[in-house]
């Protein structure tokens, strides 16, 4: 009986510790479980609470000093066998300090007005005031020196051009004459031709001044001819331009072939008239001219003909135009004879020729 009761006993003893057993052990499986979830969410949301926690710690005036230095003890986990327990260590995310600049309390002395009672002589207690001095905390921010960029304006010459108003005068413009064109006439009175003295050719020898003809050649004894003429200038103003100038004569007869000779050159006195002296003279043959071949006559060919040259820019400075005097040409042939004993000469009109077509004449361009 007593054995009967033992057992019956002894069976609900056991089944007692079995269901404790299966308890513990549902309760370690869903420990474990949990710890799982517990992982899995750590290790999933471990940075964005890490980074959470991290900005509230540097944000909080002071760090708390249980959590900086807080490392949780190991975590107790039954295991399957009864009465037995194995330490499982637990991730745990642990904050780390920041050093964050803080406002600090600096005291500073403030003199504070005490009265104090003094002992005076008299024996009367007078109270005398004493400046005393009080520590009192005063809430002084540290300036904590930070190394900043600063842009410094610098200030830099530069040069600039400066438009200045300047006064310029203004040529006022003034109309320029319109060149004139003038034709001069020979002068009768100086006009001629002069022959050699000899075959030499190289003084002059008779004058002749006539109204019939201005020889220009050689005659049959080798004797050379040079024509003279001479225009009155009076009609051009004194200082005027001379911008060009034409000579023109006309031929009245031939003898012999005077073309044989070569061409006819013409030379320009000096202002005085050559040899000083417009008056028509033997020494006008071998006189000094101003400029030599200042032009060459052109050929003509039949009687009546015009043969015409145009000054050079050296026989034009020669023309006279001082207002007054007379300018003197001569005329000849390149070659002074050709020594055939043949007269070989052309006769060119005079300015006393009734015809003043055929006259000579100097047509003149000039700026006044």
């Amino acid at each position: 009986m007593d054995n009967h009761c033992k057992s019956k006993s002894n069976q609900k003893s056991s089944g007692r510790n079995r269901d404790r057993g299966q308890g513990l052990t549902e309760y370690a499986i869903l420990l474990s479980l949990a710890g799982l979830v517990v992982f899995a969410i750590i290790t999933l949301l471990g940075p964005q609470i890490q980074g959470v926690f991290s900005r509230l710690v540097r944000q909080a005036p002071v760090g708390p000093p249980s959590l900086i230095s807080y490392t949780p003890p190991p975590t107790a986990t039954p295991t399957n066998g009864p009465g037995t327990y194995t330490a499982t260590p637990t991730i745990t995310q642990t904050p780390t300090q920041t050093n964050t600049p803080t406002v600090t309390n600096t005291p500073t002395q403030t003199p504070t007005s005490t009265n104090t009672p003094t002992s005076t002589a008299t024996g009367t207690a007078t109270n005398t005031p004493t400046n005393t001095v009080t520590n009192t905390p005063t809430n002084t921010p540290t300036n904590t020196p930070t190394s900043t960029a600063t842009n410094t304006p610098t200030s830099t010459p530069t040069s600039t051009a400066t438009n200045t108003p300047t006064s310029t005068s203004t040529p006022t413009s003034t109309p320029t004459a319109a060149p004139v064109t003038i034709e001069i006439t020979g002068n009768a009175t100086n006009d001629g031709y002069i022959r050699a003295t000899n075959n030499t050719n190289t003084t002059g020898g008779p004058v002749t001044n006539n109204s019939t003809d201005i020889r220009v050649g050689d005659d049959s004894s080798n004797r050379q001819f040079k024509g003279i003429l001479s225009f009155d200038m009076s009609g051009i103003p004194a200082g005027a331009t001379i911008i060009s100038a034409q000579l023109s004569v006309t031929r009245r007869g031939t003898s012999g072939t005077p073309y044989s000779l070569g061409s006819i050159r013409v030379d320009v006195a000096p202002l005085a008239g050559f040899f000083d002296n417009l008056a028509l003279q033997a020494e006008d043959f071998q006189a000094a001219a101003a400029v030599t071949n200042v032009c060459t006559l052109s050929a003509a060919n039949s009687n009546n003909a015009a043969a015409t040259c145009t000054l050079v820019s050296g026989g034009i400075g020669a023309i006279n135009n001082t207002g007054a005097g007379h300018t003197q040409l001569r005329l000849y042939f390149s070659t002074a004879s050709d020594s055939d004993n043949g007269n070989d000469y052309i006769n060119f009109y005079p300015t006393e020729t009734g015809t003043a077509s055929r006259r000579p004449k100097l047509t003149i361009v000039y700026q006044p």
